[in-house]
């Protein structure tokens, strides 16, 4: 009997499957795929090493794809929902060794020999090992997930390529898991739309709450534009490290609108902000704490006549067109997307009036599907102008640890009118050296790919609606009306966002349904290519 059986184990689905020798995945250049498997053991290995081999053709060309391997680290929870309920085990961490202890303090120093005489309390994180194998135990009897993200290069040619994910314990291979990777010969469209995460790091020491080193600041923009989003928010607060952390975003490829507080002229009007598009945050849902009409109109007021952009988010969309006139209504509205379920399924003209209509939900919730849906298909199928989710990381106040979700979260913002408490906002969680991924934010990540995938369909339907081949022009009609189906498949108004227990979308649904709509539309963009052909057939 074998010590180790490698199972298929679809990403975001609870349980494994078959037992399987290989994992497979279908992907575009510039893409990040996650795949995941799981192993179990009936008299139990202790001290494993995994680590992932070169991906080559069958000629023996390297497709240079960066393959990182992760353990899954299964803990308890406080549920997965937006604010604290009853424990659960839930599936989250994406770690190099799950073994070590997630050891976080708080210090009373910031590491600059400039502010030895400064003390302040600043949080800690886990100094963890980021790179290299996996290095984990499987108890005797138990199954263990584990989880591979591939970075496909933007240059990777069209082919098939196989590797493997080795296994092995004081020093001898127990087991190899084949690895096979299809490149598409096609290159995903950017969209129009804006993608924009909520980022409240400062690489001010004088914020202690927030406190990020300039090092993992670097590392953090980098991780976040990697993983999809192009606009940012910023919350530095004097020139010096204003211009620094925009500089930073730039070059980690940001070059959409970076968001920031309120709108301080003196400041805003001291930087240079590049390629980035200066956007002021003039209020944090407007509808949603008593009436601040009067500060929300002078705030925009103040930016609009400096010709800057403006942004404010309301949990109900229906105070777009109830309460905000010409002096009122900002450049981008953000609505809270869990309240707003019945206005986005809605036609765009029923519900937005002028300007961009963003959303936005809660990036914490250990729900990965639901991540994916609202940033992938259900974005597209909303025709909103760009998403915000909240957030990267919110850490909370001292003495409390990010890694006990039991903890009480920001003392600012600690509950809802309703009373409940918030979990502790973390998409992603913080480490001395970086940061530790989670599922959710894989999910998230997998959604934005998603929706690049249907703005390339889409660009290609309406290329081939323009040909001069009437059967060319045909054939488009009906992939139109396929992709129209398709989005049809998954209602706004049916999707269970805020669920404390399940992070099901929708009954029934999991991973192979979202994988099978992805391979349709993978479908359509060949056949499209092959249509001038397919016409005269």
């Amino acid at each position: 009997m074998k010590a180790l059986t490698a199972r298929t184990h679809l990403p975001y689905d609870p349980l494994p499957a078959e037992v399987t020798r290989e994992v497979k995945a279908t992907v575009a250049a510039g893409e990040i795929v996650s795949l995941s498997f799981s192993l179990d053991t009936r008299p139990g290995c202790d001290k494993l090493e995994l680590f992932p081999t070169a991906l080559k053709s069958s000629a023996g060309a390297n497709l240079h794809a960066n393959m990182d391997l992760y353990v899954v680290h299964r803990w308890q929870q406080a549920g997965i929902g937006v604010f604290q309920s009853s424990p659960m085990s839930v599936s989250e961490l994406l770690l190099k060794d799950d073994r070590v202890e997630l050891r976080d303090r708080y210090v009373r120093r910031c590491g600059s020999f400039a502010h030895l005489h400064k003390s302040r309390t600043r949080y800690l994180p886990p100094d963890l090992r980021l790179t290299g194998p996996v290095r984990t135990s499987i108890e005797s009897g138990s199954t263990k997930q584990f989880w591979i993200s591939i970075t496909v290069p933007n240059d990777a040619q069209a082919g098939h390529y196989e590797g493997s994910v080795v296994v092995r314990q004081k020093g001898r291979t127990v087991l190899e898991l084949g690895v096979n990777v299809e490149v598409l010969g096609l290159h995903l469209a950017a969209p129009s739309q804006n993608t924009m995460l909520w980022y409240r790091g400062t690489i001010n020491c004088h914020h202690p709450h927030h406190y990020v080193r300039p090092a993992v600041f670097e590392k953090q923009l980098e991780d976040i534009y990697d993983h999809g989003f192009r606009s940012i928010s910023l919350w530095e607060t004097d020139t010096r490290r204003l211009q620094r952390a925009l500089d930073i975003a730039q070059s980690a490829g940001f070059c959409g609108d970076v968001v920031m507080d309120g709108f301080r002229e003196a400041l805003w009007s001291s930087v240079d902000f590049g390629r980035l598009r200066p956007v002021a945050y003039v209020s944090d849902e407007l509808d949603g704490h008593g009436d601040r009409m009067a500060g929300h109109v002078a705030s925009m007021k103040r930016a609009k006549a400096c010709g800057i952009r403006t942004m404010a988010s309301v949990l109900d969309w229906r105070t777009i067109e109830q309460k905000m006139g010409t002096d009122s209504r900002p450049d981008v509205v953000s609505v809270y997307a869990p309240a707003n379920r019945i206005g986005l399924e809605l036609p765009r003209s029923r519900r937005n009036g002028d300007g961009d209509l963003y959303y936005y939900w809660q990036a914490h919730m250990e729900k990965p599907l639901i991540h994916r849906l609202l940033a992938g298909l259900l974005y597209w199928k909303s025709g909103a102008d760009g998403i915000s989710p909240y957030c990267y990381q919110h850490l909370p106040g001292f003495p409390h640890s990010p890694f006990d979700d039991f903890d009480p979260w920001d003392s600012a913002t600690h509950a809802d009118p309703l009373g409940r408490k918030f979990k502790d906002h973390m998409a992603t969680y913080p480490a001395r050296r970086g940061v530790i991924h989670t599922v959710q934010w894989k999910g998230l990540a997998d959604g934005l790919t998603d929706f690049r995938y249907l703005a390339t369909l889409d660009s290609a339907i309406r290329d081939a609606e323009k040909s001069d081949d009437p059967a060319v022009r045909e054939y488009a009609a009906k992939a139109r009306s396929r992709l129209q189906s398709l989005a049809h498949r998954l209602q706004w108004t049916d999707i269970d966002i805020l669920s404390e227990t399940s992070a099901t979308p929708y009954p029934g649904f999991g991973t192979a349904e979202i994988l099978a709509i992805r391979e349709s539309i993978v479908d359509e963009l060949k056949s499209l290519a092959d249509s001038p052909r397919v016409a005269r057939l």
